[in-house]
């Protein structure tokens, strides 16, 4: 707590714009202490900074309520599947999901939220033993797109006016979740993923599957043309191609290398389709979800 207040006072000194803030702490750790060492003085908490893993962020707005400082920026500075290097988890299409779960928890009561982390080149604790060894990254070495990439580009594909989504039925909710968004140009985004908090789910479970079937209220009689892209074992999935190619080595060889970045993609799950709202303003859409999996639809109005 003195380091903080000597800090804080030192950079307040330099230029009162620069934002300080803390406990920059690991699982959460320290806030109602930080908070209750700042009650009643003139330090300033320009920011509260933690991280956490295996879970979606905390809800912190109640402690900075209850110690006078409502509306406070709250930083996630670390965030993702595992804090532990060499998981398997990190790799997987569970991890796609999981992200997707945790990015959306987390929409419209935090500032920020930083998934750990861009790339699998990380120096900490040396060369990695083979392509993929459960990195943090988003990216492989050597840059490959994993499927937790994916799903951070497919929010990113989402349009910028976001819509209401109701999800119901079994599994809605705590398995099925979504997200729905129009862009400025008629098309409609629409993200769904099946996926459970329960890390020995990593690779999957056949009662955990779902049946889903999107209903979207438009004008009646418009056309669309649909596109589905997918996240799963066998789609948008560079960890399979490279199984399939490897025969036990650690690492690619030259052409190898060639040949993933070749089928380093976002793979639609069926050819585009052209559907018609029906009379009374409804366009269903229907598809299987298995545990874990990831959907997105783009929904674009056609003359």
């Amino acid at each position: 707590f003195r380091l903080y207040d000597v800090s804080a006072r030192a950079v307040k000194s330099v230029d009162p714009d620069l934002r300080v803030g803390g406990p920059s702490s690991a699982a959460a750790g320290w806030i109602g202490e930080l908070l209750g060492h700042l009650e009643g003085s003139d330090l300033p908490l320009d920011f509260l900074s933690t991280h956490v893993y295996g879970n979606v962020p905390l809800d912190l707005r109640p402690a900075l309520a209850s110690f006078g400082r409502p509306g406070a920026p709250i930083w996630w500075t670390e965030w993702g599947t595992t804090p532990t290097h060499f998981h398997h988890v990190g790799d997987t299409v569970f991890a796609a999901a999981f992200l997707l779960r945790g990015m959306t928890s987390a929409l419209g009561r935090i500032e920020a939220l930083s998934h750990w982390v861009a790339s699998d080149h990380f120096e900490e604790l040396g060369r990695p033993p083979e392509l993929f060894h459960g990195g943090f990254g988003l990216l492989s070495v050597g840059n490959l797109r994993k499927p937790r990439y994916w799903a951070m580009a497919l929010l990113g594909r989402l349009g910028r006016t976001r819509l209401p989504v109701s999800v119901s039925g079994d599994g809605a909710g705590g398995l099925v979740e979504a997200l729905a968004a129009r862009h400025d140009d008629g098309r409609i985004g629409i993200l769904a993923w099946n996926v459970t908090l329960d890390q020995s789910k990593i690779g999957g479970d056949p009662l955990l599957d779902r049946r889903i079937r999107v209903r979207v209220p438009v004008p009646p009689g418009t056309a669309y043309e649909i596109r589905h892209y997918r996240i799963d074992a066998g789609h948008s999935n560079i960890v399979t191609a490279w199984e399939q190619m490897r025969d036990g080595a650690p690492w690619p060889s030259r052409q190898q290398w060639a040949t993933l970045a070749e089928r380093n993609t976002l793979d639609q799950l069926r050819p585009p389709e052209r559907a018609t709202a029906s009379g009374d303003g409804t366009l269903e859409v229907g598809f299987d979800l298995p545990l874990p999996a990831v959907s997105y639809l783009e929904l674009a109005p056609q003359a």
